[in-house]
């Protein structure tokens, strides 16, 4: 129990610092274009640097919140140990209170001041929330552990 529970936290504080690391990025991507539409003409190599890593960056990202959730939503098989499925659930609800803080019930304070935008939510809620995955979850909630 201690474990779990030490486990939860040290895996949220990654997530938080992956989220709060996406937007540093982004951001700085954003600043570049936005540079560029301003002063028009072309891209200084830092700033085709700072949109190419904001590129990858995320490619990256989107690929991991994905495997996390195959893997999350495959720990919840039918006859899975209580254990499993509890931190499975728990893992699940800090992924969505990390990457879509405007829906969480009580936020980390670490990500107050990030937006995501429609494009971004999106994203998230199509990694996050796929039928197979909604399917599974729900199927755990109402498994009588017997």
């Amino acid at each position: 129990s201690h474990y779990r529970q030490r486990s939860m936290e040290l895996l949220k504080r990654l997530f938080i610092r992956l989220r709060v690391s996406l937007k540093h990025v982004s951001t700085k991507a954003e600043r570049a274009l936005t540079k560029k539409s301003k002063g028009g003409g072309e891209l200084s190599e830092e700033q085709q640097e700072q949109v190419s890593e904001s590129s990858r960056y995320r490619k990256v990202h989107d690929a991991f919140l994905s495997w996390l959730t195959v893997f999350l939503t495959s720990s919840l098989y039918p006859g899975g140990s209580f254990e499993r499925n509890i931190m499975a659930l728990d893992l699940y609800t800090t992924i969505v209170d990390v990457w879509m803080p405007s829906v969480a019930p009580h936020p980390d304070g670490m990500l107050n001041g990030i937006t995501i935008s429609p494009s971004d939510n999106t994203t998230i809620s199509n990694l996050l929330f796929r039928a197979e995955a909604v399917h599974t979850v729900l199927n755990a909630i109402v498994n009588s552990f017997d």
